[in-house]
């Protein structure tokens, strides 16, 4: 079992990501970052720990775009926020580092709308390839900038 990873261990191996103040539900430790710096930082998580589990990635409709929400197990929950925003979202995949992401990727990408850049296919996972309109999660959402 792996020992569950600390805030100042965390803290060392991603320094550009900022503790967030709104925890989820069960003490989840939650860090914002940026779209441009997600694959980096997860590419040292790797590095740091050899262990990565990605558990799931939550791709929820906010104020003008999506918030990613990628939830870990590092021997606790670790969840890195990452907010992406425009009518057009996209964020950096890490399907290519961590093949684990890419259903889920796919998931938010049918959902939201949100492109994953790199990620080696993303054709519909859950829905029609025929379906036209808006992803059925942003419908009535004001993606305007």
């Amino acid at each position: 079992m792996q020992e569950p990873i600390t805030d100042d261990d965390l803290r060392k191996i991603l320094p550009r990501a900022i503790p967030d103040p709104n925890p989820i539900a069960g003490g989840e430790l939650v860090l914002k970052m940026e779209a441009d710096s997600l694959r980096d930082a997860v590419s040292a998580l790797r590095a740091a720990l050899g262990t990565v589990h990605l558990s799931a990635i939550t791709s929820v409709p906010a104020d003008q775009g999506v918030t990613l929400l990628y939830h870990f197990w590092l021997g606790r929950g670790v969840t890195l926020r990452v907010q992406c925003n425009g009518a057009a979202p996209q964020v950096p995949s890490l399907t290519p580092i961590l093949p684990a992401a890419n259903w889920y990727e796919r998931e938010a990408h049918d959902m939201t709308g949100v492109r994953f850049e790199g990620h080696p296919d993303l054709s519909p996972l859950l829905l029609s390839s025929s379906r036209e309109g808006p992803p059925p999660l942003m419908q009535g959402v004001d993606t305007s900038e």
